[in-house]
């Protein structure tokens, strides 16, 4: 048996027990480590899949039954919540997509403050289309100079918002606004959603609220249109029966005939002599140069808060004595035309008849004219030639020329 000590003898075939092949940790672990893992992993998924299982078979009558239970308690509510959402939504939604609104909400400083005087403005009166409105109010409103203030009535025409229905240029220049019916609608959305949140703030912070009361309580009592065109029906006949036409032009509508009815102090003639007294005073008297206010807000302050009825100026007519007088007149222009017209067919039949008639037939008619002394071209010859022509001859000549003409109109008409 070869000893370790011989030279020739190979080592490396004598290996301990500790480095068996079987033994090497290089070459057994891997092995190890990967069998471990696949057991593992195929023992985890086998888990997995069992709790999947088991979780779906769990779940899945819980689930039914939670339906099962929420719905009868869920279908009682939806039906309202749907409802109320939709009738919420619907009118903010269209409002929205109406052209100009949007262009509101984006709306600051000046501009805000210039759309909500004008729609204040056409609320009072309940009218889309606003009094004349002077160049100056608007420039004391928003302490602006009259280039700023063209600039910016052109920017909030230009979006859309509201329109300029008449200008009058110049010194004494004024401007009427109209709003849009979709605008105007919009703002009154607007105002009514915002308002019960104003008022639910004011509940909450009253103290602070005390010194804004008084320009709120204005804005609030002003009527919308839609409170017009339903509360103007109490209006009684006799008083609808009123003509307004003469103010239809300053937004005097039957709204403001409603609130002097209401307050039981003018009577039906005083307010009806009282639009036709300040109609006249401002179509003949240039009244309006006179106003600080619009003319509406002027007549409304005397009847409505004076409580009395609009003087008439000093040279005031009523319809009817302005109609008789413009009836006089104009006949006396007919009257006239007439005469002269007359005159001037009675000169030129006479001329006609005088020109053909001879000396003998002249002499015939006239025997005491003396035309071989005087002439027939003398002045006291044609003077007396031509009474007798206006005494004897003149009613029926006249009455031939004018069934003469009268045929000829016929004629000309067939």
């Amino acid at each position: 048996m070869p000893k370790l000590s011989d030279i020739n003898i190979d080592t490396s075939k004598f290996r301990g027990k500790g480095i068996r092949p079987w033994n090497d940790p290089n070459v057994v672990k891997p092995l190890r480590e990967k069998t471990r893992s696949n057991t593992l992993a195929n023992r985890e998924q086998t888990v997995s899949k069992a709790l999947a299982n088991r979780e779906q078979t769990v779940s899945k009558p819980l689930a039914n039954r939670e339906q099962t239970v929420s719905k009868p308690l869920a279908e009682p509510l939806a039906e309202p919540l749907a409802n109320r959402e939709q009738s919420v939504s619907k009118p903010l939604a269209n409002a929205q997509k109406t052209r100009g609104t949007e262009a509101i909400e984006i709306l600051v400083g000046n501009e805000k403050t210039l759309l909500t005087f004008l729609f204040q403005k056409c609320q009072a009166i309940g009218s889309l289309e606003s009094m004349a409105i002077t160049t100056q109010e608007l420039k004391n409103l928003l302490k602006i100079n009259a280039e700023h203030l063209r600039n910016l009535i052109y920017r909030i025409v230009k979006k859309g918002i509201i329109e300029i229905n008449t200008l009058k240029k110049g010194r004494a220049g004024w401007r009427k606004f109209r709003f849009t019916k979709e605008t105007f609608q919009y703002l009154s959305l607007e105002q009514s959603v915002s308002k019960p949140l104003a008022n639910r703030e004011q509940s909450v912070s009253k103290p602070l609220a005390e010194p804004l009361a008084e320009p709120l309580a204005t804005l609030s009592s002003s009527s919308s249109i839609y409170n017009i065109t339903t509360t103007t029906n109490e209006l009684p006949e006799e008083w609808k029966n009123i003509d307004i036409s003469p103010l239809e032009k300053i937004n005097f509508s039957e709204y403001h005939l409603l609130q002097l009815y209401k307050k039981a102090i003018l009577t039906l003639p005083m307010v009806q002599n009282s639009i036709y007294a300040f109609s006249y005073d401002l179509r003949n008297n240039d009244k309006i140069k006179e106003i600080k206010k619009s003319p509406l807000e002027f007549f409304l302050g005397i009847l409505l808060k004076k409580n009395a009825p609009y003087a008439p100026p000093d040279n005031y007519e009523s319809p009817k004595d302005e109609a008789l007088r413009l009836y006089l007149e104009k006949q006396r222009v007919i009257e006239k035309t007439r005469a002269e017209r007359e005159k001037e067919a009675l000169n030129l039949a006479f001329n006609d008849w005088y020109n053909q008639i001879s000396d003998e037939e002249l002499l015939k008619l006239m025997p005491d004219l003396q035309i071989k002394q005087f002439g027939k071209k003398s002045a006291l010859i044609i003077n007396v030639s031509k009474a007798h022509f206006t005494e004897t001859i003149w009613s029926k000549k006249h009455e031939e020329i004018i069934k003469k003409y009268k045929q000829e109109r016929i004629e000309a008409k067939e």
